[in-house]
């Protein structure tokens, strides 16, 4: 419905995965052209793109951006359940040209923000118990650190952001 202002973007990302016995690593790259950037499009916090991290989504106005992410499964190792990822983002981006009188897009404007780069670095580790009365329990530790240079400050400031998340699913019928 464009109730925060007209939207100018269309967007696209592609990623390729080679996995090799449970090793992986992907390559993403990920293209944002138009003055706004690729909204969320509804009340929820979640986009799907090939770059949408734990705290950056890579989605600002005219933003080109990459990602090279290792994945492990330690079943190889004898230890199934246990899986680890590690991550590496970089944005540049262009807040020169988003519309400083916009009413929702506003804050993406920044004078200095030609060029603007980010950062961001994840870290997952995964535990999921195999049999059992907690079969099923997920255990995740998440470790972002994400940073922004040459004007991206007014977009995000600088974070460490550290999650645990136990997810246990619970079959009710």
């Amino acid at each position: 419905d464009a109730l925060l202002g007209d939207i100018d973007n269309n967007t696209w990302s592609t990623h390729l995965t080679v996995g090799i016995g449970n090793h992986s690593v992907t390559a993403a790259y990920q293209r944002v052209n138009g003055n706004t950037p690729f909204d969320y499009i509804s009340q929820g916090d979640s986009v799907y793109l090939d770059n949408s991290q734990q705290y950056s989504d890579f989605n600002g106005p005219n933003e080109r951006s990459w990602k090279l992410k290792y994945a492990y499964d330690f079943t190889g190792a004898g230890m199934p359940g246990l899986t680890s990822a590690l991550s590496y983002s970089r944005g540049t981006v262009d807040l020169t040209k988003a519309d400083p009188d916009s009413a929702g897009y506003s804050s993406w404007y920044s004078a200095d923000g030609r060029n603007a780069k980010h950062w961001e670095r994840d870290i997952d580790l995964q535990y999921v118990v195999q049999s059992g009365h907690a079969k099923d329990l997920a255990v995740r530790l998440q470790w972002a650190t994400n940073r922004g240079g040459n004007g991206y400050g007014a977009i995000d400031s600088d974070t460490d952001e550290y999650r645990v998340i136990i997810d246990y699913p619970v079959n009710v019928f």
